[in-house]
């Protein structure tokens, strides 16, 4: 079962490339100016990828989807391979959510840095919490897990009744 932790859609892009439509269709005359804005907005609408991040309780992996009207890609990181969610300053006031893996690799979250650190921070704070919540329930059912395992033996053990009401016999 996946749960949607962070999703992220290309409002500004859209919207832009809307307006360049509108433009070219209703205030352009001439036919090849026209034509070049028509395939600048529809570049703005059919280009820009929605961002989705999930996590699998199950399986225990993080799921970084991206999705366009021409392709889609989609990469799975096992949840105990994250050491951390950041956000990196790419170039003065641009600024971009990462996931940092434990091998040092750095997964960008989107594919371009862009400005306001602290939707970035809050998208990260999100992101973290969520992350961490699920690590605690896992370590803490791995923990009783691990207790149960020693109440129990791990092979059953049955007992058949002789003919001796008072004797008993291991069965293999």
């Amino acid at each position: 079962m996946r749960e949607i932790v962070y999703r992220q859609y290309p409002y500004w892009l859209w919207l832009a490339g809307l307006a360049t439509l509108l433009l070219a269709a209703g205030v352009i005359e001439d036919v090849w100016d026209r034509t070049l804005l028509a395939v600048i907005g529809m570049g703005f609408i059919v280009l820009p990828s929605t961002l989705t991040v999930t996590i699998d309780r199950r399986s225990g992996t993080v799921g970084v989807h991206r999705r366009s009207l021409l392709q889609s890609s989609s990469k799975e990181f096992p949840l105990r391979d994250i050491a951390s969610v950041r956000v990196a300053e790419e170039r003065e006031r641009m600024y971009r959510v990462q996931l940092v893996l434990r091998s040092g690799d750095v997964v960008p979250l989107e594919k371009g840095s862009s400005v306001g650190k602290a939707r970035k921070e809050r998208t990260a704070e999100r992101l973290r919490d969520t992350l961490h919540g699920l690590l605690a329930a896992l370590l803490f059912f791995a923990w009783m897990d691990e207790g149960m395992a020693q109440t129990y033996p791990s092979k059953p053990i049955t007992m058949v009744v002789g003919k001796d009401l008072g004797a008993f016999q291991k069965a293999e």
